[in-house]
């Protein structure tokens, strides 16, 4: 999801992700979906190499996948005005300096949303493009899916600049910082970290047979490469002991609203982070509540105290206060009472 080539190597962060986050926005693991997808299509590719066209078609085909692209969610956090803590995201996307952080906060917000969405509906399987490959088993871990095709489009430079000459700025992109870098700059950017990438990529999925890694050639036209696709995916699921079309028979048309599923993660963040990120402390929210209370119980027991008379004020105070607070009120009268005493001796 990122734009720019990471600094540390491919490799390096696709271990240091295997080994789990530290960022306090870590998504949900499995056990905490209610419903979990049998099948994950993840699309990866270069810039204009054609993912979400894919993406579309596949789920065309099946149309119990739920399609998923994380660019156009991140494009979505960007606009959540009400949030303080997507705000302040927002803003950091804007300096060049703190872009490469907050790039990180989008990803794993985005996967909170699609966790989210996915644990609220039975959809059989999800085709998913956007995804970098050091973000794949947080992705993964966080939906708990069976198992993961990576399908991998290997396009040359000169289709993918060809396209994306002809592809309009999306709404969101200046806010990603996308409009920054030209299109032969996003594309010499990706060209550089590819060969590492696919390696990764490769050694990932034959880390297990529940995963399996297609190379595609994207110069195929679309029909062409959506029917590649499916008999790869076919005979991965055969291979694997079920079948794609006799699930997705019984699947009814997957939909999500996205908005919603933003707007109840942007709540449960500005609950839980202040808007730099840091953790809200529950000891400190609570003292604060509590210091709330007491003020306005004090103000009860002075507004008791005005209408009551002189019998009043004991009584409230007996019921109302907390333990010890009446002794405490006591000792500061008659201490005041002394040094008013006090002070009148004085000038005499």
């Amino acid at each position: 999801m990122e734009p720019n080539a990471p600094c540390m190597s491919s490799a390096d962060r696709l271990s240091q992700a295997r080994s789990r986050s530290r960022s306090p926005l870590n998504c949900e693991t499995k056990e905490d979906l209610l419903t979990a997808p049998v099948l994950c299509c993840v699309i990866l590719g270069g810039p204009g190499s054609g993912k979400s066209l894919l993406g579309s078609s596949l789920q065309q085909r099946f149309p119990g996948f739920l399609g998923i692209s994380c660019g156009d969610l991140a494009r979505r956090l960007t606009f959540c005005d009400k949030s303080p803590f997507l705000n302040s995201v927002a803003k950091q996307l804007k300096d060049r300096r703190r872009r490469k952080k907050a790039f990180g906060r989008v990803t794993e917000i985005v996967i909170k949303v699609v966790a989210r969405a996915v644990s609220s509906g039975a959809f059989w399987g999800i085709i998913v493009d956007g995804l970098r490959d050091h973000e794949l088993p947080d992705f993964e871990s966080a939906l708990g899916s069976r198992y993961t095709v990576l399908a991998h489009l290997s396009c040359p430079s000169d289709v993918m600049l060809s396209r994306l000459s002809s592809r309009q700025d999306r709404e969101g992109d200046d806010r990603l910082g996308l409009v920054e870098t030209d299109a032969a700059g996003r594309v010499q950017a990706y060209l550089e970290r590819a060969p590492e990438e696919t390696k990764n990529l490769r050694a990932y999925a034959e880390a297990t047979s529940s995963r399996a890694f297609f190379d595609l050639d994207a110069t195929l036209q679309v029909p062409s490469l959506v029917e590649d696709m499916v008999a790869r995916l076919n005979a991965f699921a055969k291979s694997s002991g079920f079948s794609l079309d006799a699930q997705t028979a019984q699947t009814d048309t997957a939909s999500v609203d996205w908005e919603l599923h933003i707007s109840e993660v942007a709540s449960r963040l500005d609950r839980e982070f202040h808007p730099d990120g840091k953790p809200r402390s529950k000891h400190n929210a609570a003292g604060c509540e509590k210091a709330m209370r007491r003020r306005s119980l004090g103000s009860v027991c002075s507004w008791n105290n005005r209408q009551s008379g002189p019998q009043g004020p004991t009584s409230s105070l007996q019921q109302a206060a907390p333990p010890g607070a009446l002794k405490t009120r006591m000792a500061v009268y008659f201490a005041s009472t002394s040094a008013v005493q006090i002070s009148g001796l004085c000038f005499r």
